[in-house]
């Protein structure tokens, strides 16, 4: 099932019992679309830090928009101002904070694939909507966020919705 983004996720990215847009009263209803705290498995959370989405301390976790695009997600700071952008097509590219384009191109976009449900968000897994890469913690000295073309120990993510 795809929901994010992020980057809750990411990406991220699912709020409540939802897994997407569901119909209600006749209209969709994209229960994902919010701000999102995200953390990596063994706790650390995803922050902005030199152009790049890095590794932190939960005290210093960046709060991440999730806003639907396309057949993904636009991962942005709070203030829309910036995102997540992939550059490069080669393994190990990293995830940087940049502005986003006005009409967003696929390597602006993430998705977010349900893991389970959790009281105020979800746990997924993530990869860029330009090329279905996994995106999983990279750098020894200076951790952050890079994709794979694939892995055998899926990384997840735990998404917690803290705002509209």
């Amino acid at each position: 099932m795809r929901i994010f983004a992020v980057i809750a996720a990411t990406v991220a990215l699912v709020a409540g019992t939802a897994a997407g847009p569901t119909a209600q009263a006749g209209t969709p209803k994209d229960h994902v679309s919010g701000v999102y705290v995200v953390t990596a498995e063994d706790g650390s959370a995803l922050v902005e830090r030199d152009g790049k989405v890095g590794l932190g301390a939960p005290a210093e976790a960046t709060r991440w928009r999730l806003d639907r695009s396309g057949d993904g997600y636009l991962v942005r700071t709070e203030d829309r101002a910036r995102g997540w952008v992939l550059e490069g097509v080669e393994p190990f590219s990293p995830v940087l904070v940049k502005a986003l384009s006005p009409r967003p191109p696929r390597n602006e976009q993430w998705q977010g694939h349900l893991v389970r449900h959790t009281r105020d968000g979800a746990v997924v897994t993530i990869t860029s909507a330009w090329n279905g890469w996994t995106v999983v913690p990279g750098g020894d000295y200076d951790p952050h966020l890079v994709v794979v073309p694939e892995t055998f120990a899926p990384v997840t993510y735990t998404a917690t919705r803290v705002g509209k």
